[in-house]
């Protein structure tokens, strides 16, 4: 399927009815280099240059999962493509923004930065497709895809200092958080095969 006719490996694929996941995993006890995630996002690129319908009509969402720390160049790389990055002991975006949203956004170390999070995470995590569409106005000179200032601002204010009160509040409030949710997330979850790219853009 790819436009390259190269059969790159995918860890997972994620089909829901509005869009797709891809997911990456890297196993690594060590910090987690741009390359990494660098030839993740090219395998997405040459996907969506094959134009194969059931990709191009639905969002593709990417998520580079990491057992090691990800460089700072790396969680860079990540926010200027949209790729969502989880890495230990790091609030992933979209879990700051599901925070924003709830009542959690009431609590006084996190509601001065709620609003800021709920608007700005969609435009941090972005499908593929609006990445792409943003080039040509890049190439123009009319706008960046993201400035560095904001992805670098984001990331030491929000993901990393905001995060980590956001962790330590919810430690605070319940020691077993993290492991309750994992707990309750498995049991709803539907079983999920691993899966290559072809056969799950053919469903």
């Amino acid at each position: 399927m790819s436009a390259s006719g190269l059969r790159h490996e995918s860890d997972a694929v994620i089909v829901l009815p509005d869009i797709i996941i891809h997911v990456e995993t890297k196993h690594l006890g060590h910090e987690v280099s741009k390359n990494d995630l660098m030839i993740f996002n090219q395998k997405g690129l040459d996907f969506m240059m094959s134009g194969a319908t059931p990709l191009t009509a639905r969002p593709l969402y990417r998520v580079f999962l990491s057992g090691g720390p990800l460089s700072p160049e790396a969680r860079r790389f990540a926010l200027l493509w949209g790729i969502v990055a989880v890495e230990p002991d790091v609030l992933p975006l979209p879990v700051l923004h599901w925070l924003a949203g709830s009542s959690f956004a009431e609590h006084p170390g996190f509601r001065h930065s709620a609003e800021r999070i709920w608007r700005d995470v969609p435009v941090l995590v972005a499908s593929l497709q609006e990445r792409i569409r943003r080039l040509p106005s890049c190439l123009e000179g009319h706008l960046e895809t993201l400035s560095r200032s904001r992805i670098e601002r984001y990331l030491e204010d929000v993901q990393m200092a905001c995060g980590d009160r956001c962790w330590r509040e919810l430690d605070y409030i319940d020691p077993f958080w993290l492991e309750n949710i994992y707990s309750e997330f498995s049991r709803h979850l539907p079983r999920l095969t691993k899966m290559n790219w072809s056969s799950a853009l053919v469903e």
